[in-house]
C-alpha cells in the first residue's frame, strides 16, 4: 500500500508543492521588508522637505538637499 503511494511522481508532487510555499513565504517576506524600507526613505524625505521649509538663512541645507 506504501509503495503504491510513494513513487517518483508522487515524490515530484510534494516537492513542487514545498517549492511553490517556500516562495510564496519568501516572496511574501521580502515585500514586507521593502514595503518597510520605502516606508522610512518616505518618511525621512518628508523630515527633510519640512526641516528645508522652516529653516532659516544661516542653516546648512547639504544634508537635507540630499535626501531630497
Amino acid at each position: 500500500m506504501f509503495t503504491q503511494f510513494f513513487n517518483l511522481r508522487n515524490f515530484l508532487a510534494v516537492v513542487a508543492i514545498a517549492i511553490i510555499t517556500g516562495t510564496i513565504f519568501y516572496s511574501n517576506y521580502l515585500g514586507k521588508k521593502i514595503a518597510k524600507e520605502e516606508r522610512e526613505k518616505v518618511s525621512r524625505w518628508i523630515d527633510a522637505n519640512k526641516f528645508i521649509q522652516a529653516a532659516g538663512e544661516n542653516v546648512d541645507l547639504t544634508l537635507a538637499a540630499n535626501i531630497q
